[in-house]
């Protein structure tokens, strides 16, 4: 297998659940042409990982996008259709006061953070079972307590895509430790 930094793939038709695991499955065939559905399992969080096999990925769907990336590290990729919602009070009750500012008034940074957000989490595994304030995606290096672990780690903000209503943030992180 041969991955860069990361890889990734889009898909934009309105799929049934059972065509997005098929999806998912020609998706990661590009890299191990042997994977089959069977290797997939989740851990104690429910984040979907390959057994026995030396890659990562990560998924999300909004609307009628789905979005896979691929890497050889952990990963997190989150997409979110632009919709009216109440953003001011969204970003009240989980963004930083940093993320608030950057997101206030423009709903595509207000997108961005919650994109950047939900892709970090996913990298590190945890997905959003924490005080989403808490976690400032702009800061440079994150120490997050979680069903009594400490997660210290750095994000590394990869790629963000818009795509015709459409965020897409790829991420990695560098983990420091977990303890």
């Amino acid at each position: 297998m041969n991955l860069n930094l990361y890889d990734y793939v889009f898909s934009t038709q309105n799929l049934s659940a059972a065509e997005n695991n098929q999806f998912l499955v020609n998706s990661l065939q590009n890299f191990d042409p042997d994977f089959s559905a069977e290797k997939i399992i989740r851990d104690e969080f429910g984040k979907p990982y390959i057994i026995h096999n030396p890659f990562f990925f990560s998924l999300s769907h909004s609307n009628d996008l789905l979005v896979i990336a691929c890497s050889s590290s952990p990963i997190g990729i989150d997409c979110e259709f632009h919709k009216e919602r109440k953003f001011e009070a969204i970003s009240n009750r989980y963004y930083a006061d940093e993320e608030q500012i950057f997101a206030k008034n423009d709903i595509a940074n207000f997108y961005q953070v919650w994109c950047q957000k939900e892709a970090l989490l996913k990298t590190i595994g945890v997905g959003i079972r924490i005080d989403l304030k808490s976690l400032n995606s702009f800061a440079h290096q994150q120490d997050l307590e979680f069903n009594h672990k400490l997660y210290s780690f750095a994000p590394l903000l990869t790629d963000i895509h818009l795509i015709d209503k459409y965020t897409v943030v790829v991420n990695h992180t560098k983990p420091l430790k977990i303890i």
